[in-house]
């Protein structure tokens, strides 16, 4: 019997297994090229329902699948340098496909070859695609670095213009929180730079643009990065995490960052005169300080035309500073020994939600929503001491601020079309600071209330070797300091009318209106300073600045791999916000005022050079300023980097900056060496593990000196930066990236807390 029984469990078994192994769907592939040639590498994605039942690799022609049961299924096959290949298939036996892939075509101008495509001239820009060499790194910023109008370091992962700026980072022409880290190089379309931007993003204060494109496929991904960095001996680093996680429609990205500064060195060495009276002073400022930086970002894309995110961001600083001097001090040439005492308490706590949702129509335009509050306080503490023989002098400071701020935009991006492309928009900003000066019994409070309403259009088109981009704009402007309120109306564009002169040269002429508000700080009616000689007071008069912009470029390709640039601009600054200073009985009150116009030129040139292993760059400029009622003022400047990379694994990068003066409307500074100049090294032994060293500043001892020279009141301050000057530093990053080519682009607007 019980053999009976053994033997009828061991057929149902092998019934159940046959029955399982039956239910399987076996694909056999046979792929291979146009022209018959075997691909060594295809990727395969099998999907069910939006679920990833399969990931393969094949390295041979002829391959097999196995799909665990009857069903409709989406299987994707991709190659590098070849076009993707995708099929929906209901599958309900063994099957046999044969697949051509077909190599990418890449237009280069006029001709089809296999390769990489010329930039495109555009009238904000130019538009870059990467070679085949910059899609296989893993590094993003390792890739982009080939781009020849832009400063890339792939070690501290930054991005700046020829022109030192920094830009702004938008993916698929959204602003983005997350960043380019996460974005793996085979994944970009294309790299567009705009050096003028339309009026949408006039009122957000920014000028320079990178636009990434990405490919369209979006499968379950996994990224995660983790990075430390820490100067030796100890004085400035920071370490953190990066994930992303997701499936086709929902993802999660997350942020998680400590950065810290700790006993950072300046040397102070300050003269002041006032009247019969002299202070000479020379000690040191010891810094602290620790941030801690949070972020969370959802991304839900339900279909192809609906897509939102929300996010939310705590920022929270903490800065101690400690400063100690020795000294004289002279009243009517009668000489006492004199000592002060400097201690700072900084703290900050900043908290953002927002809200971003995009829809696309069927003709492929779009309508962006974008909703956003900041919540934030900070406080200082600051107590300053001076004692001169046995007298002591204390000054205190003590202020509170919180801010409120609500905003809502709304964008709608047209295609282009033959009549050329439209985009309209409205953006509405509220912000409302509290202020405290607790010095006073009971505080004094400040309240500022400022608004803006912004409504614009844009147009741009292309006639064969001319490009247009004309964009208009009417802003209104409403602040309230207390109970004095002021409203005004300003005209807001941005025009750039571009010329292809030939297939090499370029020439771009711009221009450029914009109103700026004055800061909370600079309207507000409490002191900043402990300076007993000197206070620092807003002003609740101030009107908005309006600032004119016109540059003329000219770009030159030399030959493949070097460019030259030559650039003339001039700003024009009417209501122009300045410092001042004015007597008032024992002090100098240092306040703001509008003073007429400003004017700052600017000519100089751009070389790059971009070989297989070597990006260069270097622009030496000249400037002229001149203040309303002041003499022209003029400066140069110099900066350069070089990047060299050794077997491709191993990078030598050198960075350097000159600039012999600078100004403001009551003082001078100059500076005696350097005012950067740095060596690094990164190490990439596989494709995960990133290990930099190098060394910060090697121009001696970084110096400025700060004059103020007015028939009231004379200042001269000389400043050495010990801690930062020479400085070794390690660097060590661990980045996975899973399946990342199918990731949701985060269309997400970047919001910056420090506004």
């Amino acid at each position: 019997m019980r053999r009976i029984i053994l033997i009828s469990y061991l057929i149902c078994l092998i019934l159940l297994v046959s029955s399982k192994a039956y239910c399987q769907i076996h694909i056999k592939f046979q792929i291979g090229g146009q022209e018959k040639e075997v691909i060594p590498r295809v990727e395969s994605v099998v999907m069910q329902n939006d679920s990833v039942i399969s990931f393969s690799t094949f390295n041979t022609s002829n391959t097999e699948l196995t799909i665990p049961a009857k069903g409709a299924y989406k299987i994707s096959l991709s190659a590098h340098n070849y076009q993707p290949w995708e099929s929906n298939l209901n599958l309900r036996n063994d099957t046999v496909i044969n697949v051509i892939m077909q190599k990418s075509p890449i237009a280069l101008q006029e001709v089809v070859v296999k390769g990489t495509k010329t930039p495109t001239v555009t009238a904000t820009g130019e538009t870059f695609y990467l070679s085949s060499k910059a899609r296989k790194e893993k590094d993003p910023f390792k890739a982009l670095s080939e781009i020849p109008v832009l400063n890339v370091n792939p070690i501290s992962q930054s991005i700046t213009t020829r022109d030192g700026s920094s830009p702004l980072i938008l993916i698929d022409g959204r602003l983005v929180n997350s960043g380019i880290n996460p974005i793996l190089p085979a994944d970009i379309e294309s790299v567009t730079v705009e050096d003028v931007v339309s009026a949408r993003y006039l009122d957000q204060d920014i000028n320079k643009i990178i636009n990434i494109h990405l490919r369209k496929e979006r499968p379950l991904y996994l990224y995660f990065e983790e990075r430390t960095r820490h100067d030796i001996p100890l004085r400035k680093g920071f370490v953190g995490s990066n994930f992303e996680i997701g499936r086709s429609h929902f993802a999660v990205y997350g942020s998680v960052f400590y950065n810290y500064l700790t006993k950072d060195r300046i040397d102070y060495e300050t003269l002041e005169k006032q009247n019969n009276q002299q202070k000479q002073l020379i000690g040191s400022n010891i810094s602290r300080k620790n941030d801690f930086d949070l972020k969370l970002l959802f991304k839900y894309e339900p279909n192809a035309r609906n897509y939102f995110a929300w996010n939310i961001s705590n920022r929270i600083s903490n800065m101690h500073k400690s400063a100690t001097y020795n000294g004289e001090y002279l009243n009517n040439n009668i000489s006492n020994k004199m000592t002060a005492d400097d201690h700072t308490k900084d703290k900050s706590n900043g908290w953002l939600g927002s809200f971003f949702y995009e829809h696309t129509f069927k003709d492929k335009s779009s309508l962006d929503v974008y909703s956003y509050f900041n919540h934030a306080k900070a406080n200082r503490r600051q107590q300053y001491a001076e004692h001169i023989t046995s007298d002591l002098i204390p000054t205190f400071l003590s202020l509170d601020n919180i801010r409120n701020q609500v905003g809502l935009d709304v964008d709608y991006n047209g295609v282009r079309h033959k009549y050329g492309q439209i985009e309209a928009g409205n953006h509405f900003l509220y912000t409302h600071d509290n202020l405290w000066d607790n010095v006073f019994s009971p505080s004094v409070l400040t309240h500022v209330s400022q608004s803006s309403n912004y409504s614009y259009i844009s147009y741009s088109k292309v006639w064969k070797k001319i490009m247009l981009m004309t964009s208009v704009g009417l802003q209104g402007l409403f602040v309230k300091v207390d109970s004095r309120s002021d409203s005004y109306w300003r005209p807001k564009t941005s025009v750039a009318i571009g010329f292809r002169v030939s297939k090499s040269q370029t020439a771009r002429l711009s221009y450029t209106l914009n109103n700026i508000l004055p800061s909370p700080q600079q309207l507000a009616p409490v002191s900043s300073s402990v300076n007993p000689w000197q206070k620092v007071e807003g002003n609740m008069n101030l009107r908005p600045i309006q600032t004119h912009d016109l540059a003329l470029t000219y770009d030159i390709k030399i030959l493949n791999w070097l460019r030259l640039q030559t650039f003339a601009k001039h700003k024009i600054t009417t209501n122009m916000i300045e410092s001042f200073l004015r007597k008032e009985n024992n002090y100098v009150i240092q306040s703001y005022r509008n003073n007429g116009c400003y004017n700052i030129w600017n000519t100089g040139f751009g070389l790059s050079i971009n070989s297989n292993s070597v990006q260069a760059y270097l622009s030496p400029a000249l400037n002229w300023e001149h203040y309303e009622g002041g003499n022209r003022l003029s400066s140069w400047g110099l900066n350069g980097n070089l990047t060299w990379w050794a077997l491709d694994q191993m990078a030598i990068q050198v960075e350097a900056e000159w600039k012999n003066k600078s100004y403001s409307a009551i003082s001078i500074t100059k500076y005696s060496n350097p005012m950067s100049a740095n060596i690094s090294m990164a190490w990439y032994p596989t494709d995960n593990i990133q290990i930099s060293a190098g060394i910060t500043y090697l121009g001696g001892i970084r110096e400025q000196i700060t004059t103020i020279d007015t028939p009231n009141y004379y200042q001269r301050q000389k400043m050495s930066f010990h801690s930062e000057s020479f400085r070794p530093w390690i660097l060590f990053a661990y980045t996975i990236r899973k399946h990342n080519k199918l990731r949701i682009e985060n269309k997400m607007p970047y919001f910056d807390m420090d506004r």
